[in-house]
């Protein structure tokens, strides 16, 4: 985000108009805001903060911004004009203040108001009207929330004196006030917690690391070996000075033997694999066997029955032979009885 014009009316120090031409100030490089305490140098920082967020970095609120000295119909306003790669934009902010009712005395409370606009080329195109809806668009053209912003890019000021002459808790307190490092301690504490867990689980490994090799010895029918010194203080394993212990000599050759005995196995295994796959393929020949003798005895059953019916087929063939031949010899006596029929009519 880069500044090009900054105005303000009746805010913080500053009772009557203040225009800035931060493309001119910048031109030079660096921009040094110097003056005396109350001079205004916050509150052009403030200005900066409020146009941007409707809000103000440190401890001060937006209840109050309007100058105390400016004239008692002046309200405060801010307008930013700034760049992003965006585009170019400008927003406009109204503070929260008091105004005298123009009819008897006392004052009317004038709420915030905010616009943000957006530079076509020919003219200012308003597309918020309202704070939240600036607030929102402002976070998306910036990439960050208000508290982002403050702790990032306008730090407050007023803070850095007490953090000089702090001891070590109060400096800690103070910057987890300054920045927020919630989710550093939240990554350190996972970190801690991972640390332990992993050490846990190391003891946990360890201890059944030696009850495996209590049971490998004292199957070997050896002594447990011992922790001891060693040269350099520290406890570990007896071994003897030209090799390895007893147990592992044993363990090394139960290694040896368990591998045997897994070839060994693993070739039993291949055998019975390709004799099971013999035995599926014989089963299945078999069962298409079977089935196919059911098939054939059905199929001679069903023949049985047709050469028992033979004779009954064969009368019923005749019957419908003589039916066939009969059938035109029907019509034609129907046709005759029709005619006598009409014929006697």
């Amino acid at each position: 985000m880069r500044p090009h014009h900054l105005e303000l009316t009746a805010f913080g120090a500053f009772p009557g108009d203040v225009d800035l031409d931060l493309d001119r100030l910048g031109a030079g490089g660096l921009v040094l805001l110097c003056g005396e305490t109350g001079g205004g140098k916050t509150t052009l920082l403030d200005a900066l903060g409020f146009a941007l967020y409707g809000a103000v970095p440190g401890l001060r609120g937006v209840r109050d911004l309007r100058s105390h000295h400016a004239p008692p119909e002046v309200g405060p306003w801010v307008r930013l004009e700034f760049s992003v790669p965006g585009g170019r934009y400008r927003v406009t902010r109204t503070a929260g203040w008091d105004r005298p009712r123009k009819r008897g005395d006392g004052t009317s409370r004038v709420h915030p108001t905010a616009l943000l606009e957006r530079w076509t080329g020919s003219g200012w195109d308003a597309f918020a009207t309202r704070n939240e809806d600036v607030g929102h668009e402002i976070g998306l053209l910036l990439g960050m929330k208000p508290d982002q912003f403050f702790q990032v890019v306008m730090l407050p000021q007023g803070r850095f004196a007490d953090f000089l002459h702090a001891d070590n808790d109060a400096r800690e307190a103070l910057l987890k006030q300054l920045f927020s490092v919630g989710l550093f301690e939240r990554v350190e504490q996972w970190l801690a917690d991972r640390a332990k867990r992993a050490a846990d689980d190391h003891a946990l490994a360890r201890a059944d690391l030696d009850r495996v090799r209590a049971r490998v010895t004292e199957a070997a029918g050896l002594e447990t070996p011992q922790d001891q010194p060693d040269e350099t203080g520290r406890r570990g394993r007896a071994r003897p000075p030209g090799g390895e212990t007893p147990s592992q000599d044993w363990a090394a050759s139960l290694a040896a033997d368990a591998r045997a005995e897994a070839d060994v196995a693993a070739a039993r295994r291949d055998d019975a694999a390709r004799a099971r796959e013999q035995s599926e393929r014989v089963l299945a020949e078999a069962r298409e066997a079977t089935r196919r003798a059911v098939e054939r005895a059905e199929l001679r059953a069903r023949l049985a029955g047709l050469e028992a019916r033979e004779p009954e087929i064969t009368l019923l063939a005749d019957e419908l032979d003589a039916a066939r031949r009969a059938n035109p010899v029907g019509r034609a006596v129907a046709e005759a009885e029709s005619r006598v029929v009409e014929a006697r009519a």
